[in-house]
């Protein structure tokens, strides 16, 4: 299906990416399976309970007892806030007040874009050709005593690929401060270093609702950490920052972790079929440990394919507004449907 009203959405180098009305909407990173139609029921009925003339628990007691039981530590150690984003921004304002934050580019642009709106100082370190943080930028930012925080993102977006386990406690065991790994996309990878929170109580990990749990609706992020971190987080939450139906959907969403595994499991199956068919076109494709898919074509420019795959109605993410990343395309996996429409209009442009 067509566009008949398209016109090319200026392609600028902010953090938004154009939103523009198409038929298949692939740039966002949101997963194309909801949660169960069972938990909405669940939540609509949770939702007469509550009496909607008294504030939510201030502390998110229920909801972090209940990620406290997913992941088998103690709900002291669970901060809860609205998405992953607010509990970056919480980070900064509790633990970067007279520091720098450390990031290693290219990643995720709301890392900076968050430090800039709270004037917390960023510094940039730069990763290897294969987009993993490099050794040697390590240990330059492990050796600035102006630095309070290091960023790590794994999967890194936009590149898709993780952080090697290695790096991660190599940075927690030698950096004086504290260590952030933002995991958003971590349950499409193989990856698990929640056991290292254990070892560092300067390690904190960042998770959110949005992606593999399909709920970037709800809004709703939590952090992984020592006790003392957390209490410092809450320091600076304002009150009563998450409201009661976040509270409740986040409880009854953690209830669906069957439903969730099969879902994702059906994305990374996408996914990998979705690369090999990549590899087969005229394109430079990396390699993905989360719901998206870096890529670069070799026969035309970037911004030309984009627009092209806007004309047949499909939005994918233009990547060029990325610090230390030549142009290049991501697209997010879909609906089987969504990737066979997409594989067909890609193979025609190309």
């Amino acid at each position: 299906m067509e566009n008949s009203s398209y016109s090319k959405p200026k392609l600028s180098s902010t953090y938004f990416s154009p939103q523009v009305q198409v038929a298949i909407r692939l740039n966002s990173n949101e997963s194309p399976f909801g949660l169960p139609h069972r938990w909405q029921s669940e939540l609509s009925k949770a939702i007469d309970s509550i009496q909607f003339n008294r504030y939510p628990d201030r502390l998110s007691v229920n909801l972090r007892n209940a990620l406290a039981n997913y992941h088998k530590m103690s709900p002291e150690n669970i901060y809860v806030a609205n998405g992953s984003n607010e509990v970056l921004q919480s980070i900064y304002l509790a633990h970067c007040r007279s520091g720098k934050v450390g990031m290693f580019e290219p990643t995720y642009l709301l890392h900076s874009h968050i430090a800039n709106i709270v004037s917390v100082p960023t510094l940039r370190y730069f990763r290897d050709e294969s987009f993993r943080t490099d050794k040697q930028e390590l240990d330059r930012a492990i050796d600035n005593k102006d630095l309070s925080l290091l960023l790590l993102c794994s999967p890194n977006n936009p590149t898709g690929n993780c952080e090697s386990h290695e790096i991660i406690e190599y940075a927690c065991s030698n950096f004086d401060g504290l260590v952030v790994v933002d995991e958003a996309y971590v349950q499409f990878s193989k990856q698990n270093i929640t056991g290292l929170l254990k070892t560092y109580e300067n390690l904190i990990i960042v998770r959110t609702f949005s992606k593999t749990w399909g709920s970037a609706g709800l809004r709703l992020g939590y952090c992984l950490a020592a006790p003392e971190i957390i209490s410092q987080l809450f320091s600076v939450s304002l009150p009563y920052h998450v409201d009661a139906i976040k509270q409740i959907g986040g409880i009854l969403a953690l209830e669906y972790e069957d439903d969730i595994l099969e879902s994702t499991g059906e994305i990374i199956k996408q996914r990998n079929e979705t690369y090999e068919f990549l590899k087969t076109l005229p394109l430079d494709v990396f390699e993905s440990d989360s719901n998206f898919i870096m890529f670069r074509p070799q026969t035309v420019q970037s911004d030309q394919l984009f627009n092209s795959l806007i004309e047949k109605s499909i939005l994918i993410r233009f990547l060029d507004s990325f610090y230390n990343l030549e142009p290049a395309l991501r697209v997010t996996i879909g609906t089987r449907d969504e990737m066979a429409r997409f594989h067909d209009v890609l193979s025609d442009c190309l």
